[in-house]
């Protein structure tokens, strides 16, 4: 078996045991990428009460998403993947969240 070989064998099993293992590598991901336990992230989604922090809706299909601040790496809290995605897009700049408010506040002028 060449190097090649071994290695796309590899990717297979791999790709497998995520597949079977979607909680593991949930933890894994939490632990790697936020620093934070699986207990630390249970913790957070009860005093939330497994809600979003911003929406306050709970998750139906997906697990909370771990929010960070990026530039200091701290958790935030756990958001649904709209919030978490809104805040992105975003680019988590506070200006143009307080324009975006602003702008939905706007009173409605007909066309």
């Amino acid at each position: 078996m060449t190097q090649e070989q071994k290695q796309q064998a590899h990717n297979a099993r791999m790709r497998r045991w995520r597949k079977a293992n979607p909680h593991k590598v949930r933890e894994i991901n939490h632990r790697y990428r936020f620093g934070i336990s699986k207990k630390q992230y249970q913790s957070l989604l009860n005093k939330q009460n497994n809600r979003c922090a911003i929406c306050n809706r709970k998750s139906k299909r997906r697990a909370l998403a771990v929010d960070h601040c990026h530039r200091h790496k701290l958790v935030r809290g756990l958001l649904c993947t709209a919030c978490n995605v809104a805040l992105g897009l975003l680019r988590d700049d506070l200006k143009s969240l307080k324009r975006a408010i602003r702008y939905l506040q706007k009173p409605l002028t007909p066309s």
